[in-house]
């Protein structure tokens, strides 16, 4: 169905592309026809009419006959039938002295002079006689059109004679057949209006013989047809234009052999189109549509079966020289590279499963190993203690703990890894275990502070480090003996006090350098008061412009709530960061821990 398709759409773009260039080349070969033929047209009329004007102003007497006629038609009319009497060749011997071998000057002054009105009848019927036979002649020569001579000037429209039509000269000599056409005779004046005949107005006034054209629609004399194109040959004696030489044509027969000459190259012009449109929709089937279902093809097989060797064999099988060729050969390379793809990915993907369940399996052991029961001392009432970490991904480098060292005292640590992932939380582990051996040793806080970081600097070439608040709680008296290695201030609040940040003494980050020695300073927690310690992922905790939750609305924060427990204050803090927070990514660990004297 989609070759299909793509092979109609080819179909009617190339159909309609050659229908317009069909319409184009028709309407260029109308135009250049026309002119072709026209011009040939022309160039043939203007030889035939200055032959015929040659032929006929070339009688010994034409020019005077031109002169005479129009105010003697009934003498010429009625000697024409009598032409030939000889007193043409009489008056020529009686006029020694004039040259009557060409028509000129001579002849006809001569003749006007010297020839009688009888005389003067009978040269013009005979000279008469000549010039019609020789015009139904010309006619019979051309072939076409009407033949005619007017005068011109004065004697404007005035017929001297219209050539009758006749099928051979034997005819047009015997006159045993009556003409085809009726003409107009010697005498008939054509009623011209000049303004209507553009052509005419410009031979009456040229100098020259040249032959102009024009076409008129209207009546013309006897010529029965409307549509003229009409050839004008004016005759110039004496420096003007004495008559006018006419080749009538019935515009008509002329665009019907032209229509037919070019309808016949219309004809053949559509048939070629058709030829080469069928020929061109063939080879763009060939050389396009076809490799492209074939490729099609070898796709849809391939999403179906995804056997790329099948694929690329079918592929294989286009032959194309062209970019369809390449288009092939890069399908069938991406089918394989796709197959390759699919098969890493996969492995990839099981990886992934696996680092994940991995993953999760860490988080859960190092949650496991972070103090999560509440209450976490069921049985001792003085005191109320909770804590929570929030890692930034699956598992943290922040850590919290507390455990008894013995019934009257209370360890507390908290501590921040640097980095993040997995490397964090294998080395929050190790620190966590670290401090909470040497603490249950009984060791005072500088010294276990100072012993594990002895142990964290002896193999740390990856340069880790750990900031840690590590804190002596004596139960009995809320004496709080503490060690601060780098880390964020605690924050106290009195029973009817506020909370306020303690600013103690910082000691130098554990795993930073071995050797390093810690000072311990005391803080008393009273009942009712509370003790806050945190990471800096609290206070650092960025909303998306870039701006900082801070210590100051952490405090407002705490303020708020300053008569919670430590369950209830530590979900308020946390609430308010994710509302500061809002849409933006968790860029740290989260860790607080909360301790309140009952």
């Amino acid at each position: 169905m989609k070759k299909r398709r793509l092979m109609i759409q080819v179909s009617v773009l190339v159909f309609v592309f050659y229908v317009l260039a069909g319409v184009l080349g028709t309407i260029l070969v109308y135009k250049s026809a026309t002119r072709t033929y026209l011009t040939a047209k022309d160039d043939m009329i203007s030889r035939d009419i200055k032959k015929i004007k040659k032929e006929t102003a070339g009688f010994v007497a034409s020019n005077w006959l031109l002169d005479y006629a129009p105010n003697h038609v009934e003498e010429i009319s009625s000697n024409y039938k009598f032409a030939g009497s000889g007193t043409w060749e009489a008056f020529i011997e009686r006029m020694p002295d004039t040259d009557f071998s060409y028509n000129n000057e001579q002849v006809y002054d001569a003749i006007e002079e010297g020839a009688n009105e009888e005389e003067k009848a009978d040269i013009a019927a005979e000279t008469y006689s000549t010039i019609s036979f020789a015009l139904n002649c010309d006619l019979i020569d051309l072939g076409y059109g009407n033949v005619f001579l007017i005068g011109a000037g004065e004697d404007l429209g005035f017929v001297y004679y219209q050539a009758e039509e006749y099928d051979t000269i034997d005819d047009a000599l015997y006159e045993e057949k009556p003409p085809k056409n009726d003409p107009m005779e010697l005498g008939y004046v054509i009623d011209y209006d000049l303004e209507e005949h553009p052509g005419l107005k410009e031979a009456m006034a040229a100098a020259t013989d040249d032959v102009i054209f024009e076409t008129y629609t209207g009546s013309i004399g006897k010529l029965g047809f409307e549509n003229h194109y009409t050839a004008y040959c004016p005759i110039i004696y004496k420096g003007k234009v004495q008559a006018i030489m006419v080749l009538d044509y019935n515009w008509d027969e002329f665009r019907r052999e032209l229509n037919s000459e070019i309808q016949l190259m219309i004809s053949l012009m559509a048939a070629g189109m058709i030829l080469s449109c069928a020929i061109a929709i063939l080879l763009i089937s060939r050389v396009a549509v076809r490799p492209l279902a074939q490729l099609q093809s070898a796709v849809n097989e391939y999403s179906e079966t995804k056997d790329s060797a099948k694929a690329v064999e079918n592929i294989g099988r286009i032959k194309s020289g062209n970019e369809i060729g390449m288009l092939a050969q890069d399908v069938s390379a991406l089918t394989v590279e796709i197959e390759s793809y699919v098969r890493e990915n996969m492995k990839l993907v099981g990886e992934r499963e696996r680092v994940a369940a991995e993953m999760d399996l860490a988080r859960k052991i190092q949650a496991d190993m972070l103090p999560s029961a509440y209450p976490a001392f069921p049985n001792r009432k003085e005191f109320d203690i909770y804590a929570t970490m929030t890692p930034a991904k699956e598992v943290g480098g922040d850590f919290y703990d507390y455990f008894l060292i013995d019934d009257d005292h209370l360890a507390m640590v908290i501590a921040d890894v640097s980095g993040k992932g997995v490397p964090a939380a294998m080395f929050m582990m190790m620190s966590k275990i670290l401090i909470q051996n040497f603490a249950q040793m009984g060791l005072p806080p500088a010294k276990v502070i100072e012993k594990a970081n002895d142990v964290v600097c002896q193999n740390n070439e990856e340069e880790m480090f750990v900031t840690a608040w590590y804190g002596v709680m004596e139960i009995s008296t809320g004496k709080v003996i503490a060690v601060n290695a780098g880390h964020e201030c605690p924050i106290i609040r009195k029973p009817d006090g506020d909370f306020e940040l303690i600013k103690d003494k910082h000691g130098f980050v554990i795993g930073g350098m071995p050797g390093s020695r810690y000072k311990e300073y005391e803080l008393y927690l009273e009942k009712g008061g509370t003790l806050f310690v945190f990471t800096d992922g609290v206070t650092e905790a960025t909303a998306a412009d870039e701006e900082m939750f801070g210590t100051e609305r952490l405090l407002e924060t705490l303020n708020k709530n300053r008569k919670a427990m430590p369950v209830e204050l530590l979900q308020e803090v946390k609430a308010d960061i994710d509302a500061f927070v809002g849409e933006a990514d968790q860029f740290d660990d989260l860790t607080m821990l909360g301790i309140t004297l009952v």
